[in-house]
């Protein structure tokens, strides 16, 4: 499965995250696990960049293995 960098919106809070290509489109709505689970999130933008699974999954464990207050979280 491949996945895409969005940015999405709840009320005046953005964030930014990854989704599986075919949730990624602007204008769905998302529940995100890391949030609250009844907490929708509307795509705004779909950035053009996708990832593998095991892409994004080194690249995450990569970028929080370089910041040292997170090795452990």
């Amino acid at each position: 499965m491949n996945y895409k960098q969005v940015r999405l919106r709840h009320g005046a809070d953005e964030t930014v995250t990854w989704l599986p290509v075919y949730a990624a489109k602007v204008g769905n709505r998302v529940t995100l696990p890391e949030f609250t689970l009844d907490i929708w999130w509307k795509v705004t933008v779909v950035y053009d960049f996708a990832l593998s699974e095991a892409a994004l999954r080194a690249k995450q464990r990569n970028d929080r293995g370089s910041l040292s207050s997170l090795v452990d979280a």
